[in-house]
Formats: C-alpha cells, sequence, structure tokens
C-alpha cells in the first residue's frame, strides 16, 4: 500500500513511487523523481487537453509558465507546482544536504498535485489523503540511495524514450479527449471537498524561500507568528495581532515584515495588513521594516516610504542586511 495506488497512468505511478520510496532514505533522489514525475504529469496534460495550449519548449518550466495552463489551474496547485519545482531544483544543483524535511514536504505537495489532476481527468470521485505512515523507512539508506540511482536512471531514459516515440492514433486520441472533457466537465460542476492543507503548502514555500536567501526559520533572524500591539486592522478590537514572519537584522531591528493569505485570494489583500504590522514594529523598534505580502504563490515587495509594491520572485538575501 503507497500514498500513489490511485494513479492511473502507470509511468506516472511509477516516477510517483520511485519518489516516495526515498522521501526519508535519500532526499535528494526523492525530490528529484517528484520534479520528473510533475513534469510527466504536466507532459500528459498538454498532450491530451485541448484547453492547453502546448508551450515554446517541452519542459517544465515552459508548462509552468504557460498561460492557458496558469489560467485553468486553481492556485493552490500552482503553488504545488512551484514548489516541487524549486525542490528538485536545489536537490538537483546544491551541493549542501537535502533535508528530510523538503523532502516529506516535497512528497505531499507531489500528492496534491497528482489527487488533483487524478480528478481532473480521470476519476472525479477520489478520495485519498496522504498517510506519512507509508513512508517507506525499512531499506538501508546506502542500498536505498543505490535502488534509487538506478531507479531514477532507468526513468529518466524510458522518460526520454517517451518523448521521442509518441505517436498516438487520432481516432484513439480523439476519443480519449472527449472522456477527459466529460470528466473535466464533470469535476468542474461537483465542489472539489479534498484538503489540499493549503496553509501548510503556503508555509513551507515561504521557508523554501527564506532559506534559498540564507534566513532560517526558528533563529533569531527570522520570527514566525510574531506578536505586536497597536495592529489597527484587529478584528477583537484589542490592538493584539501577529505576524506571520518578521525578518530582525544583526542589530536586533526589524528589516522586514511578511505577511501571507490563501492562495485563493489576491495577495494585494494582505498589503494593508501588512502596513499595519509594519507600523507596529515602527512604534516599537525605531525602525520601519520593508514589507512583503504574498498569496504562497506571487509575492509582493513594498518599500512603503519611497516606491510603489512590485511583483518579486523571492525574498532579499541575509547578506544584502
Amino acid at each position: 500500500m503507497t500514498n500513489f495506488d490511485f494513479i492511473k497512468l502507470p509511468q506516472i505511478k511509477s516516477l510517483a513511487l520511485a519518489a516516495e520510496k526515498t522521501t526519508l532514505l535519500d532526499p535528494r533522489s526523492s525530490c528529484i523523481n517528484a520534479r520528473i514525475a510533475l513534469e510527466a504529469t504536466l507532459h500528459w496534460m498538454f498532450d491530451h487537453d485541448d484547453e492547453l495550449s502546448p508551450p515554446y519548449e517541452s519542459n517544465l518550466n515552459a508548462y509552468l509558465k504557460e498561460t492557458s495552463f496558469k489560467e485553468t489551474t486553481p492556485p493552490h496547485i500552482l503553488s504545488s507546482c512551484e514548489l516541487i519545482r524549486k525542490a528538485g531544483n536545489q536537490a538537483a544543483h546544491e551541493t549542501r544536504p537535502i533535508p528530510q524535511a523538503t523532502s516529506r514536504y516535497t512528497i505531499k505537495e507531489l500528492h496534491k498535485v497528482l489527487h488533483w489532476f487524478t480528478r481532473i481527468y480521470f476519476d472525479v470521485n477520489i478520495e485519498s489523503q496522504f498517510d506519512a505512515n507509508l513512508l517507506p523507512t525499512g531499506v538501508s539508506h546506502d542500498k536505498g540511495k543505490e535502488e534509487a540511482q538506478k531507479l531514477a536512471d532507468s526513468l529518466a531514459r524510458k522518460l526520454e524514450e517517451e518523448r521521442a516515440q509518441r505517436a498516438v492514433a487520432e481516432e484513439e486520441l480523439a476519443k480519449l479527449k472527449a472522456e477527459i472533457a466529460a470528466n473535466k466537465a464533470a469535476a468542474e460542476a461537483k465542489p472539489d471537498t479534498h484538503d489540499y492543507s493549503e496553509a501548510d503548502t503556503r508555509k513551507f514555500y515561504i521557508d523554501l524561500l527564506l532559506a534559498e536567501a540564507g534566513w532560517k526559520v526558528g533563529t533569531d533572524s527570522v520570527k514566525v507568528e510574531y506578536e505586536l500591539l497597536g495592529v489597527k486592522r484587529n478584528a477583537s478590537k484589542t490592538g493584539l495581532g501577529y505576524a506571520d514572519y518578521v525578518l530582525f537584522g544583526l542589530d536586533g531591528k526589524p528589516v522586514a515584515v511578511i505577511e501571507a493569505k490563501r492562495t485563493s485570494h489576491d495577495p494585494v489583500e494582505g498589503k494593508l495588513q501588512a502596513a499595519d504590522y509594519a507600523d507596529a514594529l515602527e512604534a516599537k523598534f525605531g525602525q520601519r521594516p520593508l514589507i512583503y505580502y504574498t498569496n504562497g504563490y506571487e509575492i509582493y515587495y513594498w518599500d512603503d516610504q519611497f516606491y510603489p509594491p512590485r511583483k518579486v520572485a523571492g525574498f532579499f538575501k541575509k547578506d544584502e542586511t
């Protein structure tokens, strides 16, 4: 029994199982395999869904940036895809160890994406909850790493072969597209009640971006749910509020505040709340922090004393403070 038994397509299932098998044993291989599984999934979608326009290149970055994909995919799934891409890239290109926490979150996000994918294209009634207890733990690290590498190499070769040999009969493809269109229509007509744990995804995505910039959550330089008094927009009228993240410099003063909203919301909804927290921090420390607000997918940076907000790809680096 695994977390990915529900998957209908053998190749994608094999890739997902390879990622799951090494989650605890070899986090680096797990994150790389999860990224390959995501790319194979999007590859299939662009091949078989007429609502999606093929991008200029057949690779993960091009798929995720393609306008028709972004317009037809829920924001929380876009966020999960981006998290898997970043984790996979880090695992493939960075020499530092990849912690188990990263592979755990990445495999959980892959489960969310593949649950959504299966619901949209194959089974509108699917029910599958991620179970961390199903992650394999019984193989030695060295053996698991060796097996994972062999499996990853084999799957990568198969993926390349499939890319080179794709030739689906027009009649079968037309029939399959009709079935897909019918299932998508049924999925859109039926409310999606699956728990995608958006808050967890959003937090881990922000944590991942902070780590990329050299900020370590849990240290004195990054405070989470930081308590503040004098917050104007406070539902209980007490003035007490909690900033999602506050970044502190070496002098102990705040250099930035980060406000996060649900992926279903426009990130601009967090703008005024973030400004309130900046006011409260300035009153407490005598120094006004820079402002970031995000929905876990789009991030905006705002130096409200001098410049208007602008969309950014991540947070400023710790060594720039």
